[in-house]
């Protein structure tokens, strides 16, 4: 008498989050990686902070002109260009399996 091996199916395990897809997500169009990294009220807020930074320095450089004051525009830009995308991508990393709402 032969015993055969029973074979077992392999259950995949869960695709997750990719934190790359979220960073380029919100590179191109902010907040839709914290959407898609399940954070979406993080990523709103986040969003509406910088651009009322971002108003507060175009605002500065309006009224005092100047190459200091550009250089603070400038800086205020790209950095809030790319703080979105840093924090989706995080976010990303830190749930890349279990992904559940956040408040």
């Amino acid at each position: 008498m032969t015993v055969e091996p029973t074979q077992t199916a392999e259950v995949p395990a869960p695709a997750g989050r990719r934190p790359v897809l979220a960073f380029l997500a919100n590179l191109f169009c902010a907040p839709i990686g914290h959407f898609y990294v399940g954070a979406a009220r993080r990523g709103i807020l986040m969003w509406l902070g910088i651009r009322a930074v971002e108003a507060a320095a175009f605002l500065l450089t309006v009224s005092v002109p100047g190459r200091p004051t550009l250089v603070v525009l400038v800086v205020t830009v790209a950095a809030a260009y790319l703080i979105l995308p840093i924090d989706a991508f995080l976010i990303g990393r830190r749930r890349r399996v279990d992904f559940s709402k956040s408040t």
